[in-house]
């Protein structure tokens, strides 16, 4: 009995040691702080100690590493000296549903007893399996953490975010599986596909090339937390003075000025001298519940609405959903509405990319967060996007980290944390004719059917033995 209690103490004891250690990378190479390359090592510590652990011991320890991560990101122990207060739920929550992937993998790694050389290529596809399955709750990617690597980036061209995710899991299933071996020549399968498809994400884009160019534009960004009028005209104004062809305000920046769906105010100022023409959204007066509505406001007046698809959290109970994509004509050419949430959703995107827009304009109001961390991983979507469906995006928020990111991912601009800001940029309106954008989820049907053989292999072989 004490031999037993020794053994459930030291398996605890390392499991914790293994969480920490995955917490600090986790967070490490996340947004805000982004310290990529250690996003391909992040999880190895619990992997290595999750093999063989079992059901319950696996899922205790990865849920330990993001409960961990979740509490040194609500610190801001790695994070710069700029702090922006907020809820830390936000923080909880997040890192709480990705380590439902993370949880289902580690229980992957701990019940798996045959392992071949190729075993962490199948554990990979279950893991972006794992994680397409958050969807419904709160996307979610290992892949966050390359948001601003170019050539990881890159890849979302032809297989979407998915390949990017499958990619950094493949590294760190890779290297726990080396380490759990101990022997290098256990990551050189791993290391040999993750290669091959970071070649052929160079290779795609080399032939999809630069595209088509339909000019450049001055496209601006308010980041401002505040609704009133007054102070919105005297931001949009700025805008204007240094040139902006454009303005994007935050989600709901209009709420207040077109309380009960009366838009008129802003209608008024949108042809007001030194005003360029800006995007926002608001209530409308829709029933039983209203919707939150994009339009673009220009000196011809209020465009078509687009209605916000993705209502986030606690938004789906007060706000109906939107149905349908929406392009407007704007000053710069066809722009794509989309908002916040949205750009979450790879498919909702994607129906906006096809009604061939020159730019994809993303107003966002992101939960105020400890650090600006909830508002740093959001934006962390929007390079996969933009590089996926080809095409520039601007996103400006509230409180942090309004972008823009350029049509093969990169980011161009990144405003700061808890700071207002009017930014102006030039902004090259180019297409690029990406498989993704035409073929669209392909790769992750590809990892949900090997998850398929391998699970069925796996309980085959296991009837076989009994």
């Amino acid at each position: 009995m004490a031999a037993r209690l020794q053994g459930v103490l030291k398996a605890a004891l390392l499991g914790s040691v293994a969480a920490c250690l995955s917490a600090v990378l986790l967070v490490a190479s996340l947004p805000p702080k982004g310290v990529w390359p250690l996003g391909f090592l992040c999880l190895v510590p619990t992997l290595v100690w999750a093999r063989g652990r079992g059901v319950a011991w696996s899922f205790a320890g990865a849920m330990a590493t993001v409960l961990a991560a979740a509490q040194i990101s609500r610190m801001g122990l790695l994070y710069a000296p700029a702090i922006l207060d907020g809820n830390p739920r936000w923080n909880y929550l997040g890192f709480v549903i990705f380590g439902l992937a993370v949880s289902a993998t580690c229980v992957t790694v701990g019940v798996t007893s045959n392992r071949t050389a190729w075993y962490p290529l199948a554990a990979a596809a279950l893991a972006v399996a794992f994680e397409a399955g958050l969807l419904p709750l709160l996307p979610a990617h290992l892949a966050l953490t390359q948001s601003q690597v170019p050539w990881v980036v890159g890849m979302a061209s032809f297989g979407g975010i998915w390949v990017c995710s499958y990619v950094v899991w493949l590294a760190n299933l890779g290297v726990a599986h080396a380490i759990e071996l101990r022997s290098a020549r256990a990551f050189l399968p791993p290391f040999a596909v993750a290669l091959l498809l970071v070649l052929v994400g160079l290779g795609v884009n080399l032939i999809v090339g630069e595209g088509v160019s339909r000019g450049e534009a001055m496209v601006g960004i308010v980041q401002t937390e505040s609704n009133d009028l007054e102070q919105l005209t005297a931001l949009n104004r700025k805008a204007g003075e240094l040139g902006a062809d454009l303005v994007i305000w935050p989600e709901l920046s209009g709420l207040e000025i077109a309380a009960g769906d009366d838009t008129e105010a802003l209608v008024a100022l949108a042809k007001a001298d030194s005003q360029p023409p800006f995007v926002t959204t608001f209530e409308d007066a829709h029933e039983p519940l209203p919707r939150n509505a994009a339009a673009l406001f220009s000196a011809s007046g209020e465009s078509d609405r687009y209605y916000k698809r993705k209502p986030f959290a606690g938004e789906r109970f007060r706000r109906l959903a939107g149905a349908a994509p929406v392009v407007v004509e704007s000053p710069i050419g066809r722009i794509g509405l989309n908002v916040c949430f949205d750009s979450c959703f790879p498919r909702i995107m994607r129906e906006t990319a096809s009604l061939d827009p020159v730019l994809l304009a993303l107003p966002t109001q992101d939960p105020r967060a400890p650090f600006g961390t909830v508002q740093g991983l959001h934006t962390a979507y929007n390079p996969f996007r933009a590089a996926e469906l080809g095409l520039p995006l601007v996103s400006a928020e509230c409180t942090a980290f309004s972008v823009f990111v350029d049509a093969y991912g990169r980011i161009e601009h990144l405003a700061g944390v808890g700071t207002e800001e009017v930014v102006v940029r030039k902004v090259d309106l180019r297409s690029r004719p990406t498989p993704y954008r035409v073929v669209g989820d392909w790769f992750l049907y590809l990892c949900a059917l090997v998850s398929l053989v391998y699970v069925g292999g796996a309980i085959a072989a296991r009837r076989l033995q009994s």
